[in-house]
């Protein structure tokens, strides 16, 4: 007689987990049952006989699963309540007060949240050339990241040039973007004077802004980009089109 291979009498990892589960489920349930078939439960209480539950000493013939069963009930919630219970993955920390105070503040279109500070083109030129030519270009033009400066043909256009000067909508999001995540090795490190320099001098080489002039809150937030009316369903561009009452 050929002998039997046992390979075919291995249960799959999945469904042998399966198995186990509905096997939990089952004791908890059995338990739960003997449990209210007693007045006092008994370590030996038999399913099969609740007669003899309670004051009285349960016989000694329980089988294995019902002495088991017991025990887990009254220890482990029921099937049903774990189902209800969220799992918390308890991850990450509380952020302190002064945690919070650190982070940048959030910069409205309109130029809410801008910072004091102000800041010439020529000065942002030389913050540029140290901080962001080796990925923008050494005029803007665009390297590893893309171009800041110019920006050719419509938006329309299948391979549209969406930079600074042709797609933003305000020129807060330039100081917004910068003060967040620039430069990316150390994002935050710039001050509010050199990111307003900054700002202008990007602005200036699109032509947005003067070069001889000092940037600050009240003049970014002035400036109207070529592409302000170029997006559909924007409050912000909707309540800065509209006309002053």
């Amino acid at each position: 007689m050929a002998l039997c291979d046992m390979s075919m009498l291995r249960v799959p990892v999945q469904r042998q987990r399966a198995l186990d589960a509905l096997l939990l489920a089952f004791l908890l349930r059995l338990g739960s049952a003997a449990q209210a078939d007693c007045v006092v439960p008994a370590p030996n209480c038999q399913v099969q006989a609740p007669a003899q539950c309670g004051s009285r000493q349960a016989t000694t013939g329980a089988t294995a699963n019902t002495r088991i069963a017991a025990p887990i009930a009254a220890s482990s919630p029921s099937a049903s309540t774990l189902a209800r219970t969220p799992v918390s993955p308890d991850l990450g920390v509380r952020l302190t007060t002064r945690e919070l105070q650190a982070l940048s503040p959030i910069i409205f279109p309109d130029g809410r949240g801008l910072p004091a500070g102000q800041g010439l083109a020529q000065d942002g030129g030389r913050i540029y050339q140290s901080q962001c030519a080796s990925c923008h270009g050494r005029h803007g033009e665009g390297l590893t990241a893309p171009e800041l400066v110019g920006g050719d043909g419509p938006l329309s256009a299948p391979d549209a040039d969406k930079t600074l000067a042709t797609y933003w909508p305000f020129a807060t999001t330039l100081f917004d973007t910068i003060a967040r995540s620039m430069p990316p090795a150390r994002p935050g490190r710039l001050s509010s004077d050199e990111l307003y320099a900054l700002c202008a001098w990007l602005l200036s080489e699109n032509g947005l802004w003067s070069k001889d002039r000092a940037l600050d809150a009240r003049g970014l937030a002035d400036i109207r980009m070529p592409n302000r009316d170029g997006f559909v369903g924007c409050a912000y561009c909707d309540a800065a089109a509209a006309p002053d009452p």
